[in-house]
C-alpha cells in the first residue's frame, strides 16, 4: 500500500531569480568492474553491493578541510571501519561505463505497516526539501554536486543536472525476518535483505505508475528500528554486508547505490542517526532533525550513482573506490550554523552538512567547483531603438567554456560570448550573461545598462531607379537609423501607406513622379523629413 506525496520537479532557483529581476524591464532592475567497497564489505553469493558508505564510528564532520595533494602522493581517502584514513595513490579511473548525464529523483519512505515502525517528525519532510533544494540548484558551482560533471562517458558529463520527482510513503508490510544484524549493530529485531528491498520498490514504482528510465533514480529510506544485510542469514552464510554492523564488522554500512535485478538505479538508506553508528556521534544537525545525519549518506549515494551507476564508471581501481568514498570521513570546513549545529553547504539557501567528494581536477577532496570567471563589457547608458553591441568573456581553468546564453532583462536572448541588441522602451535593465563550462556548471556575470529615449530615426533611400527609367513599376530600397522600425511609402500625392523595403511602386504612367519614406521608431517617433526621390518614367 502506497501513498504518493509531494509530485514537484525542480527548477534553478538562482537562474529563475536572477531573469525575473532581468526580466521587469523599465523602470527596474531587470556494470564490469566489481562494485565500490568501503570498510572491507565482503561480496554476497550473487553480486556486489555498490557506492557502500561505511559505518563509520565517528567522522571529522567539520574542521577538516580537504586539501588538495600533489598527484601520485598518499593522500586521506575513504575511512576504514575503525575511521583511519586508507592511503591512496591515484585519482578516479574511467573503466569504460556510461555516466548519469541528467537525473530524476524519488524518495520512498517505507513505513511498513502493523510494524510500530515510523520515522521521527519533520524526517521526511527535510529529506524531502533537500532533494527539491539540490534540483533548485542545478548548474550552480556552489555545492558538492557541482564535482560530478568533471567525470564523463562519450556521451558527455555527468552533469549536476537533478530534477525531482516526487517522494511515496510506502506501507506494506514487512516479510518474514531474513537476517540478523550482527551483535555491534544497534539492536534491532526487524531485518530485511537486498532482495526485498528491491521487491519494495518495484511494488511502489508498478503501483504508481512511476518511470524507470536509465535517468531515474530511487532512493529508498527505512525508519529507526529496520535494519538489513545484504543476503539471508543462513545455517550456511553468515549475515555480511550489513546496515550499522558495527566498526568491526567487515562490511557494515550506513548505505549503499546498486541497480535492481529488472535494470532501474536505487539506493538504499536506513536510518542513520544511531549512536557509535555512521559518525552520528557529534554530527551537526542544522536543520535540528535526525534526518541531518542521513542528509550526508544520501548526498554520497547520488553523486555516485551519477559517476558511476553501474560499476563500469569513475573508480579508484587501486582501492575500488567511488568519488563520495574517498572523502567519506572529511567534511570539510563549516560555512555558517544554526541553533542545531554547523553546516558546510548552503543548498537553495538552506544549510546541511555533508561529507566532501573527490575531485580529479585536484587531486583532492572539495566542497564545490570552482565559480568560473566571467565578465560583460558593454555600455553603462544607451539610447534604445539603436543595437548596441555586448561582448561576454569567461574561462574555465584547466577546461572550456561551451556555451554562452544572453538574457537582456526585456524578455529576449541570445547565444554567442559576442551579441548585439536593441532595446524597444526606455528604463534600466539588468543584463545577465550565463557561460556553461565543460563540467555542465553554470557561472553568471550581471550587468546594468541605462536605455534612453532615442533621436528620432532618420531614413535614407539606398537603391532607386535611374532620374529616366523605362519601368512602370520602379522599385525603392531604404533603411533607418532605428534598429527596429516600421516604414511608411507614398507616391506623389497618395496617402502614406506602410511599406517595406524593398518597395514596388503601383503602376505609374509615363511623366514625372516622387517616392518619398518615413521611418517610425519602437518610441513610436517619426521621422522628422521623409526621404524622397524624383524620377521619370518614359
Amino acid at each position: 500500500m502506497t501513498r504518493p506525496l509531494l509530485r514537484w520537479t525542480g527548477g534553478v532557483l538562482l537562474l529563475a531569480a536572477l531573469i525575473a529581476l532581468s526580466a521587469s524591464g523599465a523602470g527596474a532592475a531587470p556494470a564490469g568492474h566489481a562494485a565500490d567497497v568501503v570498510g572491507a564489505a565482503a561480496a554476497g553469493p550473487a553480486r556486489r553491493l555498490l557506492g557502500v558508505v561505511p559505518d563509520i564510528a565517528r567522522g571529522a564532520h567539520l574542521g577538516r578541510p580537504g586539501r588538495p595533494r600533489a598527484r601520485g602522493a598518499a593522500r586521506a581517502g575513504a575511512a576504514s571501519a575503525g575511521g583511519r584514513p586508507k592511503a591512496r595513490i591515484a585519482n578516479l579511473d574511467y573503466n569504460g561505463g556510461p555516466v548519469v548525464h541528467s537525473n530524476r529523483t524519488h524518495l520512498i519512505f517505507w513505513q511498513p505497516s502493523g510494524s510500530g515502525l515510523s520515522f521521527d517528525p519533520g524526517y521526511v519532510a527535510l529529506i524531502e526539501r533537500f532533494m527539491g533544494d539540490v534540483a533548485a540548484d542545478s548548474h550552480l558551482p556552489t555545492n558538492v554536486y557541482s564535482l560530478s560533471g568533471q567525470y564523463s562517458d562519450s556521451g558527455g558529463p555527468a552533469a549536476y543536472d537533478s530534477s525531482y520527482g516526487g517522494a511515496v510513503i510506502a506501507t506494506d508490510r514487512l516479510p518474514p525476518n531474513d537476517c540478523v544484524l550482527p551483535a555491534t549493530g544497534p539492536g534491532w529485531s526487524d531485518c530485511v535483505v537486498d532482495s526485498d528491498l528491491q521487491a519494495e520498490i518495484n511494488r511502489v514504482v508498478a503501483a504508481n505508475h512511476l518511470p524507470t528510465t536509465s535517468e531515474d533514480i530511487y532512493f529508498l529510506l527505512t525508519p529507526s528500528g529496520l535494519g538489513s544485510c545484504e543476503n539471508p542469514t543462513t545455517l550456511a552464510l553468515t549475515a555480511i554486508n550489513c546496515s550499522l554492523g558495527g566498526s568491526g564488522d567487515g562490511g557494515a554500512y550506513c548505505g549503499y547505490h546498486s541497480v535492481t535485478q529488472s535494470g532501474f538505479l536505487y539506493s538504499y538508506d536506513p536510518y542513520n542517526d544511531v549512536p557509535t553508528h555512521c559518525q552520528s556521534d557529534g554530527f551537526p544537525t542544522p536543520n535540528s532533525n535526525s534526518a541531518d545525519v542521513t542528509i550526508s549518506t544520501l548526498s554520497h549515494e547520488h553523486n555516485e550513482t551519477v559517476t558511476d551507476p553501474d560499476g563500469r564508471g569513475w573508480i579508484d581501481n587501486s582501492n575500488a573506490q567511488e568519488t563520495g568514498d574517498l572523502c567519506a570521513s572529511d567534511f570539510g570546513n563549516p560555512i555558517g550554523s544554526t541553533s542545531g549545529g554547523a553546516y558546510n553547504q548552503l543548498i537553495n539557501g538552506h544549510g546541511y552538512n555533508t561529507q566532501l567528494e573527490y575531485s580529479n581536477a585536484i587531486s583532492g577532496c572539495a566542497a564545490s567547483a570552482p565559480i568560473d570567471p566571467v565578465s560583460v563589457a558593454a555600455p553603462g547608458v544607451a539610447a534604445g531603438d539603436r543595437t548596441i553591441s555586448f561582448r561576454g568573456s569567461a574561462s574555465q581553468p584547466g577546461g572550456a567554456i561551451l556555451a554562452y546564453d544572453w538574457f537582456f532583462g526585456d524578455g529576449r536572448h541570445a547565444t554567442h560570448h559576442l551579441s548585439s541588441h536593441a532595446f524597444t522602451r526606455a528604463g534600466s535593465f539588468t543584463v545577465i550573461l550565463r557561460s556553461t563550462d565543460a563540467w555542465a556548471n553554470w557561472s553568471f556575470a550581471v550587468h546594468k545598462i541605462r536605455i534612453t529615449v532615442p533621436p528620432h530615426p532618420v531614413v535614407a533611400i539606398t537603391g532607386k531607379p535611374a532620374g529616366r527609367t523605362s519601368s512602370t513599376r520602379p522599385r525603392f530600397k531604404f533603411s533607418s537609423t532605428a534598429a527596429i522600425a516600421s516604414f511608411a511609402c507614398k507616391v506623389d500625392g497618395g496617402s502614406w501607406r506602410s511599406c517595406r523595403s524593398v518597395y514596388t511602386t503601383p503602376h505609374l504612367r509615363p511623366g514625372h513622379h516622387r517616392f518619398s519614406v518615413r521611418a517610425t521608431d519602437t518610441f513610436r517617433q517619426t521621422s522628422r523629413q521623409a526621404a524622397s526621390d524624383s524620377f521619370m518614367v518614359m
